[in-house]
């Protein structure tokens, strides 16, 4: 029923994915401190970055486990993975900024 739907190949051509992009902004409050700020932006997040984001943690997971933080059970993947993600994905081509 799905394929029917939406058929394999008719997602965005790659010209229209090379035009596309997002920007993601969070904040973040702790009592009286002034709120923190973040952007994370990047590519089409349909296809290209979402793949990149799955990539780089896998490769985060396998190449450098002894440096993933994790005390068991499930986690996230930036409480696993925290600081070496984010390098991997800003050398994937996304960008993170605190405002």
């Amino acid at each position: 029923m799905l394929t029917r739907m939406n058929p394999p190949g008719s997602g965005p051509s790659p010209e229209v994915r090379a035009r596309s992009w997002f920007k993601v902004t969070f904040v973040g409050r702790a009592g009286d401190d002034p709120p923190v700020i973040a952007e994370v932006s990047g590519g089409d997040p349909g296809y290209d970055e979402t793949a990149k984001m799955a990539g780089e943690t896998a490769l985060c997971l396998v190449l450098q486990r002894d440096m993933c933080k994790s005390t068991g059970g499930v986690s996230t993947t930036a409480a696993a993975c925290g600081e070496l993600l984010i390098e991997r994905l800003q050398a994937a081509g996304l960008r993170f900024a605190v405002r």
